[in-house]
């Protein structure tokens, strides 16, 4: 059953602004809107509503209760459809049609009602897509899938979408930290803004919420009291920053899962900033994959990277462990990243994974992962990495503090460490690590041979890059300005971390 449409007489006579009639026309809507809904919420009359896309296809949303669901958030969600859609092509027959079918959930997902009313005001104010909100715009016969009741401009990056424009000028009447807004803005007051966008209020809310997500997953158990389950988030010192280096369908996630399972290597003592597991959040990513996919990588880059370079300054900032996923392949950018981070952060200790494998079985895996990410890196771009991440670790591997290679072959049954010299009982000591706890004598000695263990341990690594490191300068001169290519700005902290 269809609202009616009711269509108001020409007026050949204007008397009023543009402006004027836009606004009226507004509040009639939400108004329309609060009506509509409290009808619902006090009877089940109706088992299911129907919307129309763009094409005039019937398209049916299934609801199987009442809508309690809004309570007192309905003024709050209905208020926030109607500022959104004073800049954007939302249809309103949308916002109601999302309104319904959250209104119209289960009773057993009432613990669940608050964080979806959330989940939704965040859509609405973000201008954001879901799969979910996806599957109630388009019917799966419909031959023209990008038909939607939202017409997502897939031509534009998230960036571009979401972005403000602010002049830094002496007239520009807004102070800057106005500009930053939520627990981090701080933070975000710090970045440049002469590379990142200036995202709207609503689009930081949603990033910080993401950024929480992944703080939230880093739990040390402490070396020292194995048997007692001591657990923390931040290490007593010396934390960690591990980077991975390789090439996409090399194998790193899998290979640090692999190494995690095993018990080789604590992921979960770590903050991981991966950019391509940040960008799946962005609600648009999917909408990307499914229509553009050779370009969703590169149309979330941007703000994947700003969200990344966010939560690596927390993570760092709080003492946390960090792994960042990336190839490394911008050996200068990366050079001088290292000693910032040295400068900045005096007991850091930085760690480099670099994870090969057979050429052929790099771009199969890629291949087969843009079959499932929908995002699909191009072949030069393999070859350009395969080429240059080899030459970029001969230049910092003897700047960091530990360094191991390992082959992730599929030929192989288990992970091949290549590091000449360094045992698996080596490489899973140096992740060892005691909380911020009250020390006792034991604690104390245990610490004391955990750290005279690393030290052991990295003299043996230093020893190891000692040649690497005297032969540091001819290594840069055979690595030719070329070799670096794409350009060094897409390999920023901002794309890579």
């Amino acid at each position: 059953m269809c609202a009616p449409t009711s269509t108001s007489p020409t007026n050949t006579k204007v008397s009023k602004s543009s402006s004027t009639t836009t606004s009226s026309s507004h509040s009639k809507v939400s108004i329309f809107i609060l009506v509509l809904t409290t009808l619902f919420m006090s009877s089940r009359m109706m088992d299911w509503i129907r919307v129309k896309n763009e094409d005039g296809q019937q398209c049916g949303i299934n609801s199987q209760n009442d809508a309690s669901f809004f309570g007192s958030n309905v003024t709050k969600i209905a208020n926030g459809a109607v500022k959104s859609s004073a800049s954007s092509s939302v249809s309103w027959t949308y916002i109601v049609s999302q309104l319904f079918s959250y209104g119209f959930q289960s009773r057993e997902e009432g613990e669940q009602e608050n964080s979806k009313a959330e989940e939704l005001e965040k859509w609405v104010t973000s201008f954001g897509f879901t799969n979910r909100a996806k599957e109630y715009t388009n019917c799966g016969d419909n031959k023209d899938e990008r038909s939607s009741i939202i017409d997502y401009p897939l031509h534009l990056s998230t960036e571009e979408h979401h972005t403000i424009s602010l002049p830094h000028h002496p007239s520009n009447t807004q102070p800057q930290q106005q500009r930053h807004y939520g627990k981090f803005a701080s933070i975000r007051s710090t970045l440049d803004y002469t590379y990142h966008g200036n995202y709207t209020q609503s689009r930081q809310i949603l990033q910080d919420s993401i950024i929480e997500s992944f703080l939230n997953t880093a739990t040390i158990i402490d070396s020292s009291s194995p048997n007692s389950n001591h657990t923390c988030t931040t290490p007593s010192s010396n934390p960690w920053i591990v980077f991975t280096a390789g090439a996409m369908g090399a194998g790193k996630s899998y290979t640090i899962k692999h190494l995690h399972s095993t018990n080789r290597f604590p992921l979960n003592s770590f903050v991981t900033v991966d950019p391509d597991d940040i960008r799946r959040h962005l609600p648009e990513f999917h909408l990307y994959a499914k229509h553009t996919p050779q370009y969703a990588g590169e149309r979330t880059r941007k703000e994947a990277g700003y969200i990344s370079e966010i939560l690596t300054l927390v993570a760092l900032q709080n003492g946390m462990n960090v792994l960042v996923d990336g190839s490394l392949r911008d050996y200068k950018w990366y050079t001088e990243y290292f000693g910032s981070l040295r400068r900045e952060y005096e007991e850091i200790q930085i760690g480099i994974l670099h994870i090969i494998a057979p050429r052929d079985a790099v771009f199969e895996r890629a291949e087969i992962r843009s079959k499932m990410t929908g995002r699909i890196v191009p072949r030069a771009t393999l070859e350009e990495a395969l080429e240059q991440v080899p030459k970029s670790i001969q230049i910092l591997g003897p700047l960091s503090d530990f360094f191991a290679e390992l082959n992730n072959s599929p030929d192989n049954d288990d992970i091949e460490l290549m590091t000449e010299g360094l045992s698996w009982d080596e490489f899973r000591r140096q992740w060892d690590q005691t909380c911020l706890l009250e020390k006792d004598e034991e604690r104390i000695e245990k610490e004391e041979e955990i750290g005279e263990t690393k030290d052991e341990s990295q003299r043996t690594s230093r020893q190891r890059k000692g040649v690497a490191r005297e032969n540091n300068e001819d290594a840069k001169e055979n690595v030719s300005s070329t070799s670096t290519m794409a350009s060094i700005h897409d390999y920023k902290i901002r794309s890579r971390l």
